[in-house]
């Protein structure tokens, strides 16, 4: 009887154990890879615990304080695939902050059925050197080490810093967004629109090398800010 129930909780928690991977995918927080690891502990810490437990019951031995340690591993895996889901769900694209960076390496691991890319950028936040980012695969095919990009990342509805986006950001062509408070461009970037102005006139801007229509939705910076920023229809040809 206890080893079919064992059977059944060890279900549950591996199931949770395979799905938490893609779960945390879908808003990766910016310390993905140290939580991983913490999850890879507990996995593991689960599994022998399953074992000893399996063993001891074998033998008819004490078992009823591990009992109770195990089963409280079994609903870690889904608490923090849904954290992770709840703090990037609910955050709004409002509190998204923009920060130039440069990449400074790549790392892809082949998976299976999925595979593991990061594109490792300067850190902007103190105490830290670089910055591990959770890419999809054309993020991570388009950039390369020595690239400017611009990178999104959310507070976190549970204040938990999270990867929004990035995409790429030529100095040479960009406009000075730090001198017009960030994030500098919002929701007027549209399909049909190249250009935009500032103090210094017409500024070109295209998908690849300005910010992405995808990432900067927000416009309300305007009446934040002193310096405006308005978006130009591309000329007709």
């Amino acid at each position: 009887m206890f080893r079919r129930r064992l059977m059944r909780q060890t279900g549950i928690f591996l199931l949770g154990s395979l799905a938490f991977p893609y779960i945390s995918q879908i808003y990766p927080p910016l310390d993905l890879d140290l939580i991983l690891v913490f999850f890879g502990l507990i996995f593991f810490g689960a599994l022998i615990l399953a074992i000893v437990l399996e063993r001891r019951a074998r033998n008819h031995q004490e078992i009823e304080l591990m009992k109770r340690v195990y089963n409280g591993f079994i609903p870690l895996p889904w608490i923090l695939a849904a954290t992770l889901f709840v703090n990037g769900r609910l955050d709004s694209q409002k509190n998204v902050v923009y920060y130039p960076t440069v990449v400074v390496g790549r790392f892809n691991m082949k998976g299976i059925v999925k595979g593991s890319r990061r594109l490792v950028v300067r850190s902007w936040r103190e105490g830290q050197r670089v910055e591990r980012l959770a890419v999809d695969m054309d993020d991570f095919d388009r950039f390369h080490e020595g690239d400017a990009i611009v990178v999104g990342v959310g507070p976190g509805a549970l204040a938990i810093p999270w990867y929004y986006g990035c995409t790429g950001a030529d100095p040479g062509r960009l406009i000075n967004m730090r001198a017009c408070g960030w994030p500098a461009l919002g929701a007027g970037y549209r399909d049909s629109c190249r250009f935009c102005r500032n103090g210094n006139g017409p500024v070109p801007l295209d998908r690849r090398h300005a910010l992405s229509i995808r990432m900067f939705l927000r416009a309300d910076w305007e009446r934040r800010r002193e310096t405006t920023l308005r978006f130009l229809p591309a000329p007709s040809p």
